[in-house]
């Protein structure tokens, strides 16, 4: 399921409308906020 979303966003990027944080091989929708204090190097 989690493929076939990721999939979708890849060809439609619009869908999305969120900072996306990638950082060693790793990503994190970047909403709400507090996600991002979580994610390394936040």
């Amino acid at each position: 399921m989690q493929e076939q979303v990721a999939d979708v966003l890849a060809e439609h990027p619009e869908l999305l409308q969120r900072p996306v944080l990638v950082k060693d091989g790793r990503t994190t929708i970047g909403r709400p906020k507090d996600r991002v204090g979580s994610f390394p190097g936040g």
